[in-house]
């Protein structure tokens, strides 16, 4: 979760490559770990330890995760405004769609050799999804451009919640896989 003082706003951050980012100068940031103290933090430590936040006029508290912190929970209780995961992996998983489904920007690197093979299956699907793509190296850029702009964050989120339930809700859930038991029926 990362707060600004200016927004009053917070940020869930989620992502499982060290990605340093800044906001505006004098902000005041907590970033909500996926989980312990771990490699996989050490960058957002580091920089820390070096100074960089401070450098960039940020004073950031860094709270460590664990398994009585649910990141579901954090966005649910509207701690967070914005949920980063996965920038390196290529797709999303559950926390994403999570975030979108209560109406939050998403961030995620989107690989894109996946969204074409996507894009082939489901058109409609690649055509709607309204997750920003972003990388270690893009996602400060993403991260300054939602916390400066919140009605662009308000609009993504609106889009994020109508793509969700399109197509992640049960509904949605039971009707393809009505669309695939009566299409293997027809086989038969």
């Amino acid at each position: 979760m990362i707060r600004s003082s200016q927004c009053a706003k917070s940020l869930l951050v989620l992502a499982l490559a060290a990605a340093g980012f800044a906001v505006q100068a004098a902000d005041k940031v907590t970033v909500q770990l996926k989980w312990v103290p771990q490699a996989q933090f050490a960058g957002y430590y580091m920089a820390a330890a070096k100074g960089f936040y401070k450098d960039a006029g940020l004073d950031v508290t860094i709270k460590p995760g664990g398994p009585d912190i649910a990141p579901t929970q954090v966005i649910a209780g509207k701690q967070a405004d914005i949920v980063v995961d996965m920038l390196t992996f290529g797709w999303f998983g559950a926390n994403i769609r999570e975030g979108m489904m209560l109406g939050k920007p998403c961030v995620c690197f989107l690989r894109p050799e996946w969204l074409q093979s996507m894009r082939k299956e489901i058109p409609a699907y690649v055509d709607e999804l309204p997750v920003i793509s972003a990388t270690p190296d893009t996602v400060e850029y993403v991260l300054r451009d939602l916390i400066r702009n919140p009605d662009k964050r308000k609009e993504i989120g609106q889009r994020s919640r109508a793509f969700a339930l399109k197509w992640h809700s049960s509904a949605a859930g039971a009707k393809r896989f009505m669309e695939i038991y009566s299409a293997l029926l027809r086989k038969v």
